[in-house]
C-alpha cells in the first residue's frame, strides 16, 4: 500500500487481517484497485464490484407459523411450514445493504405482514411461493427501514 494512500499519515487506522481496513477519514483517490485475483475491483471513483462471492452456509431450517418471525441469522435462511402462512415477519436487518435469501422449502406459500410489522417493504404483496427463494436487501435509510426484494 503506498504511503500516501490515506489522506493523513497520522490517520487512526485499524487493520484486522490482510484485507479489512477501517478508517476514520476518507481515503484519497488512489486510482483503480484490484484484489483477490481480480474478484474485487474498484474504479477509483467509489464503485466497488465483485466477480463472485461464495455464499454463507444456510441456517438450520426454521419452521414458521402465521404471524411468526423468520430469524436472519445467516445470509441464507431455510424455512418450512405446515400450511400456507400469513402475517409473517422478517427480523430487522442490522447493517444498511445487508442481504438475505429466504428459501421456502415447504409445499405452502409464505405471505408477509404489513411493512410496519414485517420489515418487508412491499408488505402483504410479498409472497414467497412454494419451493422458491427470494433475495432481500436491507435499506436502513428508508423512512421506514425495511427489506427490499431484489428482482
Amino acid at each position: 500500500m503506498p504511503a500516501d494512500f490515506f489522506s493523513d499519515p497520522n490517520d487512526q487506522t485499524v487493520i484486522s487481517g490482510p484485507v479489512i481496513v477501517q478508517t476514520s477519514r476518507r481515503l484519497k483517490k488512489a486510482g483503480s484497485l484490484s484484489t483477490d485475483d481480480g474478484l474485487f475491483t474498484s474504479d477509483g471513483n467509489g464503485n466497488l464490484s465483485y466477480a463472485s462471492i461464495k455464499g454463507q452456509p444456510a441456517s438450520a431450517q426454521q419452521t414458521i407459523a402465521s404471524s411468526g418471525t423468520i430469524a436472519v441469522n445467516a445470509g441464507a435462511v431455510r424455512c418450512t411450514n405446515a400450511g400456507a402462512v400469513t402475517g409473517v415477519i422478517l427480523a430487522a436487518g442490522t447493517t444498511d445493504g445487508q442481504e438475505v435469501t429466504v428459501y421456502n422449502e415447504a409445499a405452502n406459500s409464505i405471505t408477509f405482514a404489513a411493512v410496519a410489522t414485517s420489515h418487508v417493504a412491499d408488505g402483504t404483496s410479498d409472497v414467497i411461493a412454494t419451493l422458491t427463494a427470494a433475495r432481500y436487501k436491507w435499506n436502513a435509510n428508508a423512512s421506514t427501514p425495511a427489506w427490499y426484494r431484489c428482482v
